[in-house]
């Protein structure tokens, strides 16, 4: 059992190098901890990594933040409930004003 499940994650690795040397990995946003999809509230480990992301971002104001991971942030952000309880918004606030997203569907 063991080098049969050794076997399955050695060929799922060398199919996902071959995504990434052809520039077709896509990955699903769950949390790997739980696999479930992220969302404020639902892991802490995941609300402090976007957390701690958003501050840096904002340290740095928002320079060369892709439209990809402006989208990201702000679609995480979307489904807090109720009153900020992380205190980033302020930080959310300049990054929504930072610029187009790639597409209008933000929430989607």
């Amino acid at each position: 059992m063991f080098e049969a499940s050794f076997d399955a994650a050695v060929q799922f690795d060398q199919r996902s190098f071959a995504e990434i040397r052809g520039k077709a990995l896509k990955l699903s946003n769950l949390d790997l901890d739980t696999g479930r999809p992220v969302s404020p509230g639902e892991y802490a480990l995941t609300d402090q990594s976007y957390d701690r992301l958003l501050k840096k971002l904002a340290e740095r104001k928002f320079a060369d933040v892709s439209a990809e991971l402006r989208k990201n942030i702000l679609r995480f952000y979307a489904g807090m409930k109720g009153p900020d309880p992380h205190g980033v918004d302020t930080d959310l606030a300049e990054l929504k004003a930072y610029g187009p997203l790639m597409n209008t569907d933000a929430h989607r």
